[in-house]
């Protein structure tokens, strides 16, 4: 066993229990674990700097296309000038009451509007 020291942090685990069990391991065989190890690394971060690549250009892509559909849409909705209602006034007169009613519902409560 090779003493108590401790893991390399940059040791895999079972690399490291391999090594604890055999101190006679051949350097070579240690050696060509860690190659692998760093190939393998090496090939995944290949693989994620292809894949951020891709998902740059799809981002780019993306702001072409939505800069043409807000320049191909109507963004603002149309103007529309509605004649004003004439909305009568109640001042507070109960004997009023019924006549104010009845040009209230008239002008606004009972008005069928027009589908904009």
């Amino acid at each position: 066993m090779i003493g108590t020291a401790s893991r390399p942090h940059w040791m895999p685990m079972p690399l490291w229990h391999q090594l604890q069990q055999n101190p006679n391991t051949q350097a070579e065989e240690l050696q060509q674990t860690i190659n692998m190890k760093v190939e393998q690394t090496l090939e995944h971060l290949n693989e994620a700097e292809r894949c951020l690549s891709k998902l740059i250009d799809l981002r780019k892509a993306l702001e072409v296309t939505e800069t043409k559909e807000l320049k191909d849409s109507n963004v603002y909705p149309p103007v529309m000038n509605l004649p004003p209602i004439p909305i009568p006034k109640f001042n507070g007169d109960i004997m009023e009451w019924e006549t104010f009613w009845g040009a209230f519902n008239s002008n606004v409560h009972s008005r069928q509007m027009d589908d904009l």
